[in-house]
């Protein structure tokens, strides 16, 4: 029971009561999870738990791809639904699925959630092969913001190929479907990674064209481009342009207000913009080195939502690295040993090597300090990407 509360990401306590009291019903983010278990089981399994639910049903029905392979699809509810067609309610239910995927993102992280969203993209793969027109698009335009999520969930758990390859995918489909929002949001995503792969410059570039679609219903986007942009030339030195960059990202606050949010891929994803931005002018202090860092992280991470707490760990990372560029080696190994927990138990590799380099730095300017040895200690216990 304690390795399968681990794997689906909730408390014990909970798969205990779910056993005890079969008629609960889970939240949407842990139902989704518990389709995927299922699915990842046999055909044994899916007939077994058919039985044990419906008594005579069958397992769900299958489809069979060109390469011959028989996969199970999902039910969605729909009644007279032919097995891989797709239905203007279909890419309604996918679309709000997407949502309560986003939401569950930082309570669950990459390990629960990518296999479920990868899975969704290559069934809207399959269907969109018998799909035309304005369903074809629709179909497509959330087809590109499953493959960026999963671009996303890929970059968070330490796969760089694997997110490049979604995010190309993302892309490709947003734009055959005339989406500019999410070829916006795909590009942004794209310069965000080329950025933490240390290709700074170009990443800014990327973000820069990311905010050329220039339209109401872009703008939301197009500020989170322009945060993205002005990390990159903070991180490449050129403090002038992230100040700049950060004010057109301002600028862009006041636009698009009315615009729907309805199919936004950012939306549910990030905090308010007016925050987002703080937090990324946060984050330029700390590359260009400016001593107003420590307090910028400070105020950012007392601002967060309580439950967003992947993306608490991350900040306190780089607060920790505020802290060690301040003098401060206490602060700088507790900042340190915060986001590391947090981070091991939503599976955000990318926080892990955050703390790994600011261990890293910390251990070369105060060798033998205690508390830096504890959480080297701690670090070497985590294995890395490659599993060592």
């Amino acid at each position: 029971m304690e390795e399968f509360a681990s794997r689906l990401g909730v408390g014990v306590r909970s798969v205990a009561k779910w056993d005890a009291q079969p008629t609960i019903v889970p939240k949407p983010e842990t139902q989704a999870a518990l389709d995927t278990f299922l699915d990842q089981g046999g055909d044994d399994v899916k007939a077994r738990f058919a039985v044990l639910v419906e008594g005579d049903r069958p397992p769900p029905p299958r489809v069979t791809h060109g390469n011959g392979v028989s996969a199970a699809l999902p039910d969605f509810g729909l009644p007279g639904l032919p097995v891989g067609t797709a239905t203007p309610e279909l890419v309604t239910y996918l679309r709000q699925s997407l949502h309560q995927h986003y939401t569950a993102d930082n309570r669950l992280g990459p390990r629960v959630l990518l296999p479920m969203v990868a899975a969704n993209v290559k069934m809207i793969d399959q269907m969109r092969l018998a799909a035309s027109g304005r369903l074809l698009d629709d179909l497509l335009s959330i087809g590109a913001g499953y493959a960026e999520f999963a671009g996303w969930l890929s970059e968070d758990s330490g796969d760089a190929g694997g997110a490049a390859s979604w995010y190309a995918r993302a892309l490709e489909w947003s734009e055959v479907a005339e989406d500019d929002r999410l070829a916006s949001f795909s590009l942004t995503r794209r310069a965000v990674q080329a950025i933490g792969q240390g290709d700074v410059r170009y990443g800014a570039k990327l973000a820069r064209a990311a905010q050329r679609f220039n339209t109401p219903i872009t703008a939301r986007v197009r500020t989170i481009a322009a945060t993205t942009e002005a990390l990159g030339h903070a991180i490449a030195g050129d403090g002038g342009e992230a100040d700049r960059a950060l004010d057109t990202a301002s600028g862009f606050l006041g636009i698009g207000l009315d615009a729907p949010l309805d199919g936004d891929p950012s939306y549910g994803r990030y905090c308010e913009l007016d925050l987002y931005i703080d937090i990324t002018r946060a984050k330029v202090q700390l590359e260009l080195g400016r001593p107003e860092a420590v307090e910028a992280f400070t105020t950012v991470i007392a601002a967060l939502p309580s439950d967003w707490q992947r993306d608490r760990a991350q900040y306190t990372a780089l607060l920790a690295h505020a802290h060690l560029l301040a003098g401060q080696p206490e602060d700088a190994s507790a900042r340190g040993e915060e986001a590391l927990t947090i981070a091991l138990a939503t599976g955000s590799t990318r926080t892990v090597g955050e703390v790994r380099r600011m261990a890293a730095k910390q251990a070369a300017m105060w060798s033998g300090h205690a508390p830096a040895e504890r959480l080297r200690e701690m670090l070497a216990a985590v294995p890395d990407v490659n599993g060592r």
